[in-house]
């Protein structure tokens, strides 16, 4: 019920609980180099991996870690429960995506140098409370500590220098 507000500096409350919905590994990129000496084949292999119906076959995929990026991705959950979902799983997770993608608050992960450091304490802290080897509490000072260590080691000025930039 209390954020600080980046924006104006300050804390701030409010009645309903304020939250940021992050896309964790959000969006994947292709490039072609323009120094390439097969710049079509490079563009014919981007262009079929994006198209409709190969990209629909990548993010139904459970275990290809694409995100859905095309209406068509979030429309066609027939194609999802061809490929092992079930329909109910299939719709919440489009959905959980959509809900993420569209929320004013959301937040793409973090590009900051070490960025994968600090994901790895957390998925690991994450996973002893899940498994009740440590309580949240302690999972999440265990996890202040060891983001102490990685920001000491990677530098506090420039991390905290490229974090505002990420924000901007």
């Amino acid at each position: 019920m209390e954020y600080y507000n980046w924006q104006t500096s300050a804390w701030a409350t409010t009645t309903e609980p304020n939250y940021a919905p992050m896309h964790q590994f959000n969006g994947w990129a292709m490039y072609l180099a323009a120094t390439s000496k097969k710049k079509d084949m490079g563009w014919q292999f981007i262009r079929h991996f994006c198209s409709p119906q190969q990209s629909l076959e990548t993010v139904a995929d459970s275990s290809g870690g694409y995100q859905p990026w095309r209406t068509s991705h979030s429309t066609n959950l027939p194609y999802w429960q061809s490929q092992g979902w079930g329909l109910n799983d299939a719709q919440q997770y489009v959905q959980a995506i959509l809900d993420t993608t569209n929320h004013p608050n959301r937040v793409i992960d973090i590009r900051i140098p070490g960025s994968f450091r600090y994901g790895d304490v957390l998925e690991a802290e994450l996973k002893n409370v899940v498994t009740g080897a440590k309580t949240p509490q302690q999972a999440m000072d265990d996890a202040a500590a060891r983001f102490e260590e990685i920001t000491t080691d990677l530098g506090r000025a420039p991390s905290i220098e490229a974090y505002r930039s990420h924000l901007e």
